[in-house]
């Protein structure tokens, strides 16, 4: 089971089970181009080989006590006495009490899942979200975004405002000279529409 979770992948597929099986809110690894790291690799064994293990137990000790709490159950019913377990069982209150702990038993096993898929559902977000060097990496992939976004705007900035500037200048100059130089006046305007940013 472990060597499977270190060279299949398998993460992928045991992060959706852990959500939908046990609700486990799992945080989404992060889309890995290049080779999985050892450390994702010895998590998703760990989980895979624990979810198994815990599986196989749950699913073998459901496989006897199912079947043994019916027979329990039975026992009352039936006319003469019965080995169980290496006790002689006879009718009557005696094989009540073994109904009452095959009962107890089954009530038990419930429990025990029950344990179990909590167990579960705590340490998934542990074994399969995202390691130190997983979020480590999305936090330097996000601040490489954000410093991009950043240079972008302020080149918006810079030419938006110089534009502006210009436009607001020319503007100036040519209300300066409307009334005794329109044809200044006209080239100005023209100017401005041509330097203007554009909606």
């Amino acid at each position: 089971m472990a060597v499977t979770g270190l060279f299949l992948p398998v993460r992928g597929l045991e992060v959706n089970a852990a959500q939908g099986l046990l609700g486990a809110r799992v945080e989404a690894p992060p889309r890995q181009p290049d080779r999985r790291s050892w450390q994702e690799r010895r998590r998703t064994a760990a989980w895979f080989t624990l979810q198994l293990a815990v599986g196989g137990v749950v699913s073998g000790f459901t496989l006897a006590i199912v079947p043994f709490t019916v027979y329990t159950l039975v026992l009352p019913f039936i006319g003469g006495p019965v080995v169980v377990l290496g006790f002689m069982v006879t009718p009557g209150w005696v094989a009540a009490l073994w109904a009452v702990g095959g009962l107890a038993l089954l009530a038990a096993l419930v429990a025990m899942a029950a344990g179990a898929g909590a167990l579960l559902a705590r340490l998934a977000p542990v074994l399969l979200g995202p390691t130190p060097s997983e979020r480590l990496a999305a936090a330097e992939e996000h601040a490489r975004t954000l410093a991009e976004r950043n240079r972008l705007a302020r080149e918006l900035h810079d030419s938006v405002g110089h534009a502006l500037s210009v436009v607001t200048l020319r503007a100036a100059a040519a209300g300066q000279v409307l009334d005794h130089d329109p044809a200044t006046a006209r080239s100005a305007l023209a100017a401005m529409r041509a330097t203007a940013p554009r909606p």
